[in-house]
Order: structure tokens, then C-alpha cells, then sequence
């Protein structure tokens, strides 16, 4: 039973179409690749998947076994109960600075890079990194947006988007965007700049 409409979790709603690198045994999978794999590999027991329902109540019953009931009133008896929170339904967090581009411009999720060929992309966000990288061979130019100083991700995806030639900009939060015509670009102004805030792709 899976609150999304898909099975894979993260990897599915968010990342199928990125490099996954911490996956025990692949150098690197995509996530697309990697959720098929898990599919293919459940798949030989048959299993029953419920998918875009979200566990309401367990019960258990005279004979001991356990109700699961979804917010859909589907109830599911079962002689064990394994809770994998993960999550739990994925929203995107609201970016009031760029609410004006909610669909013509601001993106939460990459299910196809390609889309953003060409383009002039500013990325931000806990995965703005790992994005970067991957999105900055496809775009005409790549901005990177970090609130903090230090990074939690792997030095080595810092040295690589700076590598692929990605702006980095720490200790900035977005504060407001606007539509540059005639291209349509997204103008946006970050808070005010801190020491050492400025990272040059040439670093």
C-alpha cells in the first residue's frame, strides 16, 4: 500500500530520470532503471500493489490477525503489518518569490530533462546539487542557489557541477523572480550577498 500513484517512491515521483549513486552493487543506475529492477525482482511472489491509498487504521481481530484500512475504506487483512514510512505523500514546498511562474517556468519535479534543453535554468532546493549536474549539458546556461555556506552533498557533485561550468551562489535565499521579455526569461534576485558567496564556474 503506497499513498503515491505509482510504485518506487522518491525515486519514481522525483528522481527518474537522475543518476542514482548510493545504491549498493551499480556504480550508478538511473532511478527509472533501478524501480524496474525492484518491480521485476518483487514480481516473482505475485504481490498485490495499492497504490494511491494511504493507511488510515490497523485493527486487530479475535483470531489475531490485523486490519489495515485505507483512506479509501479498502481493507486489507494481513497476519503481519511491516510500516515503511518513508515520507509519505510528496508536496512540494511553496516558493512565494516565484509563485507567479506555478506552471509556466517553475518546476518541482524533472521527470524529462530534455525538456530543458536550451534554457536557462536557476535550480534550488535539497537535491539542487545532483540536479545541477545533470541538467547543466542540456541548458544554455545553469545557476545554482544555495541558502548555506557548506553543502550536504558529496564534495565530489560540488566539484562536478563547477566542472560542468554551473554559477554557484551560496548563503542566498530567493526573494523575488520577473518575466524578462521578449525571451521570456526569469529574472530573479537573490538576499543580500555574504562573504565568500560567490563560487565562478572557472573555480
Amino acid at each position: 500500500m503506497d499513498s503515491l500513484p505509482e510504485a518506487g517512491g522518491q525515486l519514481s515521483a522525483l528522481y527518474p530520470e537522475k543518476l542514482v549513486h548510493d545504491v549498493a552493487g551499480f556504480p550508478e543506475v538511473w532511478g527509472r532503471d533501478l524501480v524496474n529492477g525492484l518491480l521485476r525482482q518483487a514480481g516473482r511472489y505475485g504481490p498485490h500493489l495499492l497504490l494511491g491509498r494511504q493507511a488510515r487504521t490497523v485493527a486487530r481481530g479475535p483470531d489475531g490477525r490485523l486490519t489495515v484500512t485505507a483512506d479509501r475504506g479498502v481493507p486489507v487483512e494481513a497476519g503481519a503489518v511491516l510500516v515503511t514510512g518513508g515520507i509519505g505523500r510528496i508536496v512540494p514546498r511553496p516558493l512565494p518569490a516565484a509563485a507567479n511562474f506555478a506552471g509556466s517556468g517553475l518546476k518541482f519535479f524533472v521527470p524529462d530533462p530534455e525538456a530543458h534543453r536550451g534554457r536557462d535554468l536557476v535550480v534550488v532546493g535539497d537535491s539542487a546539487v545532483e540536479w545541477a549536474v545533470a541538467l547543466a549539458p542540456l541548458a544554455a546556461s545553469t545557476s545554482l542557489v544555495h541558502r548555506r555556506a557548506a553543502f550536504r552533498a558529496h564534495q565530489g557533485s560540488v566539484r562536478a557541477a563547477l566542472a560542468a561550468g554551473v554559477v554557484i551562489r551560496t548563503e542566498r535565499r530567493w526573494r523575488r523572480s520577473s518575466a524578462m521579455a521578449p525571451s521570456r526569461r526569469c529574472g530573479w534576485r537573490t538576499g543580500p550577498p555574504a562573504s565568500r558567496s560567490w563560487w565562478p564556474a572557472t573555480r
